[in-house]
């Protein structure tokens, strides 16, 4: 304060406030800024199979089982792994292709695999870094009564695509045994589940022919 005149003189004061805003989003927009919670994702058929749970990447065999749309906590990728903390707070390990950001559809969760200080399975996939669909899950298809009414036996072969997701996709039929054998071969391989193919590393859709046998029991 200043004197003028005699008379005292005095200045505005400027107070700034700051605000902080928080604000909701649903459970898509968060996926932007929250890298690591995510859901389990099993395939888009009812009753899909659970997804196995390791102690360790390149373990082999697994330690438990998670059910389709169990949330999880994502610490980071290794290779081809989640490392991840479900329901029971235990630390694991899950195929990075299980996991999603939503529950309605097959979002994967955006976690590069360069950097990571664990142990992870590259020494490993260095060996093989291209390779083809593996059938991890492959129910066996229905005898129809029509087929086993006419004795038949054979192979149904099968067309389709493989994609990222590890589900069959675009199933053709290119030998057929009729008597609703094909169509049977096609509804079991519908509920497969595969390991996708992969290129140098990297996830990639492959077109590949499967075989269903379809045999009499004597």
């Amino acid at each position: 304060m200043r004197s003028k005149g005699g008379l005292p003189v005095a200045w505005p004061l400027a107070v700034f406030i700051s605000v902080n805003v928080a604000f909701c989003s649903d459970d898509l927009s968060k996926s932007s800024t929250d890298l690591r919670h995510g859901y389990v994702h099993c395939g888009t058929e009812k009753n899909s199979p659970p997804v196995a749970v390791y102690e360790y990447p390149c373990s082999a065999k697994p330690v438990a089982e998670l059910r389709c749309g169990e949330a999880v906590d994502v610490f980071s990728r290794e290779g081809p792994w989640l490392k991840i903390r479900s329901g029971d707070k235990s630390e694991r390990y899950i195929s990075f292709y299980s996991v999603s950001y939503s529950k309605k559809y097959y979002l994967p969760i955006d976690l590069s695999a360069e950097g990571t200080s664990k142990p992870d399975c590259r020494a490993f996939l260095a060996k093989l870094p291209t390779h083809d669909p593996v059938a991890i899950y492959q129910p066996d298809p229905e005898y129809s009564e029509e087929g086993r009414r006419a004795k038949v036996s054979g192979m149904v072969v099968l067309s389709l695509t493989v994609g990222t997701d590890g589900l069959a996709h675009d199933i053709t039929v290119t030998k057929s045994l009729g008597h609703g054998l094909d169509e049977n071969a096609v509804r079991s391989v519908q509920e497969w589940r595969f390991e996708p193919a992969a290129e140098n590393g990297k996830p990639v859709t492959a077109r590949i022919t499967v075989a269903i046998d379809f045999a009499i029991d004597k």
